[in-house]
């Protein structure tokens, strides 16, 4: 059985605005999804994203999975996969190389959404 809480929580953090989207509860593990943007008019840039993941990485539960993923102007593109260590910004870079002259356009983030896993 599945328990779904889809109340919006919303935590402004100094730079950040995390919601809390969803939240599963399955037998053996809690899944919970937030979303993150800038607190201001701004995007999230590269930089910010790494910011991110080495800020909620350093408080990670034990048994703890996650996925990352950034939604830029084109589309959703996943940084990390439950399997992955790092993020993956050299395969994102390159998605990008060899299909417009100009790329930074592309390295603007209107929100971020990480799903965390953790086993019980």
């Amino acid at each position: 059985m599945v328990k779904t809480n889809n109340k919006k929580k919303t935590q402004a953090l100094s730079k950040y605005t995390k919601t809390v989207t969803d939240t599963k509860d399955f037998s053996g593990c809690v899944e919970t999804t937030l979303r993150i943007s800038r607190s201001s008019k701004e995007e999230i840039d590269v930089d910010d994203l790494e910011n991110i993941f080495t800020g909620i990485k350093k408080s990670l539960a034990p048994n703890t999975k996650l996925v990352i993923r950034a939604l830029n102007g084109q589309r959703w593109f996943t940084f990390k996969g439950y399997d992955d260590e790092y993020l993956q910004i050299d395969s994102f870079e390159d998605y990008y190389k060899n299909k417009v002259a100009d790329t930074h356009k592309f390295e603007k983030f209107a929100q971020v959404e990480i799903t965390s896993l953790r086993i019980k």
